[in-house]
């Protein structure tokens, strides 16, 4: 029902990224240069892969969430495969480290279930505070229900995964709506947070859940009463002269009510 986002990435290395055809991504590395830049291209499944057959990719293959990098330079994105390929690629996730190296996952194996077909859209892969671990999240389908994973950042070995469930209703699973817009959050204390939509909706007037899990994904903890098509940001309670409360940071997020706006404001 909507447009994703084109989500380039200038990392720490002041390499500039780029999603490409057929899952592959463009890089410049002078991007402040008033020349015309050298661009670069590179396929996590193999550059020469890519170019010995590229029609099949360029077909099939589409880099669907934004390109996050690491400190060092490493880049992590998810990928939707859409038909068959030389390299049988499953939808999933992937990482191209400064070198050009890249290694990817099946979404089905970082959540350890046969009926997960891909990352969400639009969902762009978080980071650890320390950089070893990222964190995104995969879904059955447009509006199935899905998990938060997590993964070694080195090597995309799957660590955990929690299916995500609704709040009130615990019982069932969390819509994954493919409109949404949502990204996992990482708080500087490593706690994990990410929205989803309620079910059945619209019991919470269509505002979704903010999700909150601690760094291992496995304690749930205080959720928020709105999350699925946004991206929580962090801001320091210090800024926040009203807040007494005991937390060294808050979170920020828009607020609004779908199914009635008229109550509760938006």
């Amino acid at each position: 029902n909507w447009t994703p986002s084109f989500s380039p990435t200038l990392t720490p290395k002041n390499r500039l990224y780029f999603p490409g055809v057929g899952g592959t991504v463009y890089y410049c590395d002078s991007p402040d240069s008033t020349n015309t830049p050298a661009i670069g291209q590179i396929a996590f499944y193999g550059t020469s892969n890519y170019f010995a057959n590229p029609s099949p990719y360029a077909a099939n293959v589409i880099i669907n969430t934004p390109i996050t990098s690491d400190r060092y330079g490493n880049i992590f994105f998810g990928f939707q495969v859409n038909g068959s390929t030389p390299l049988n690629l499953q939808s999933g996730i992937a990482r191209i480290d400064n070198n050009g190296t890249g290694i990817w996952v099946p979404a089905t194996n970082a959540a350890g279930d046969a009926g997960i077909s891909e990352v969400a859209m639009n969902c762009a892969p978080a980071l650890a505070n320390d950089h070893k671990t990222v964190y995104v999240a995969v879904v059955s389908g447009y509006y199935g229900y899905g998990y938060l994973t997590s993964l070694d950042s080195r090597t995309l070995t799957p660590l955990a995964h929690v299916r995500l469930k609704d709040v009130l209703t615990p019982s069932s699973d969390a819509s994954m709506y493919g409109d949404s817009s949502a990204s996992p959050t990482v708080g500087p204390d490593g706690d994990v947070y990410f929205g989803v939509v309620e079910n059945p909706c619209c019991v919470n007037h269509d505002r979704g859940w903010l999700l909150h899990f601690d760094g291992a994904l496995s304690q749930a903890k205080f959720p928020g009463a709105f999350g699925w098509d946004d991206t929580a940001s962090i801001v320091p309670a210090s800024l926040v002269a009203s807040y007494h409360g005991g937390s060294p940071y808050l979170l920020m997020c828009k607020y609004n009510n779908y199914s009635d706006p008229g109550i509760g404001g938006n």
